[in-house]
This record gives C-alpha cells, sequence and structure tokens, in this order.
C-alpha cells in the first residue's frame, strides 16, 4: 500500500507505542499529527524525528476521555494537512485502578471506543478520512499503572 503524501493523527504518540507507529508511518510518507495529553517532551520528541524523516508534523494535544476535545482535534489536524487519511487509535490510560477493580466503563475504556466515532463524524471539510486505519487496544501505558 502506498502512503505517501497522506496524513495521519496518531494517538498517544508521545508514548512507546505511538511514537514508534507515528515514525514508522512517517518512513513511509506520511505526514504526522502528534496527538497527546501531557506529554510535552515525549510529543516533542516524535515531532522532530518525523521531520528528521522529511515529513511535516505538529503536535497535537487532545485529551480523548473528553468528547469535546475529538472534534477540534480533528479539526485542526485537518486544518494544517489539508485532509486526513488515517486515524491510529492507539491512545489509553488508566487512573491507578487496581486491576481486579477495572470495568469497562469510562474513563478506563472511553478513549479505544470515542475517538473513531468523533473523528469519523467531525464536521472537518473535505478528504476527511478516506482511509481509516484504527488501532485499537495499544495499551502499554496502562499495563504499567495498574496496580494489583
Amino acid at each position: 500500500m502506498d502512503l505517501a503524501g497522506k496524513a495521519a493523527l496518531v494517538t498517544g504518540a508521545s508514548g512507546d507505542i505511538g511514537g514508534a507507529i507515528a515514525r514508522a508511518l512517517a518512513t513511509a510518507g506520511v505526514d504526522i499529527a502528534v496527538g497527546y495529553v501531557g506529554n510535552v517532551e515525549g510529543a516533542s520528541a516524535c515531532v522532530r524525528d518525523v521531520e528528521a524523516a522529511g515529513r511535516r508534523a505538529f503536535p497535537i494535544q487532545c485529551d480523548q476521555a473528553s468528547v469535546e476535545a475529538i472534534d477540534p482535534a480533528v479539526d485542526a489536524v485537518a486544518a494544517h494537512f489539508g485532509r486526513l487519511d488515517i486515524l491510529v487509535n492507539n491512545a489509553a490510560w488508566n487512573i491507578g485502578i487496581p486491576f481486579p477493580s477495572l470495568t469497562p466503563s469510562p474513563p478506563t475504556s472511553g478513549t479505544a471506543c470515542t475517538t473513531p466515532t468523533c473523528a469519523a463524524r467531525s464536521s472537518s471539510p473535505g478528504p476527511l478520512l478516506a482511509t481509516c486505519v484504527l488501532w485499537v487496544g495499544a495499551a502499554s501505558s496502562t499495563s504499567h499503572r495498574s496496580p494489583g
């Protein structure tokens, strides 16, 4: 599949898995919106690496646990690149709930479900999500934060 010239929003790109996905897409010719919540240093490093690979990149702060934050983030990506072809739904988080107490209800799992739905229905004009790649379940951060 030729990805050259496409634009992607990679959620959780300030972390290990999302950052690796963003860097791999950049080497395939994709411009990257580096999604992050609070890890500014990780997002900045990812942007630098994507740009070093010869692609355009910018950091986009978006707390996917907030449905209201998703449309503005998608709109910002579409405005910046003129398109959004790929959504890598990688971001996940856990607030320190012991494993036996985890439930499938938000906020622990809300990021995996809300982002693709909200991004797909976004009001952004233009060729938005012509190709939609969903990476659901990449939760390296949660595996290290859940006590028990």
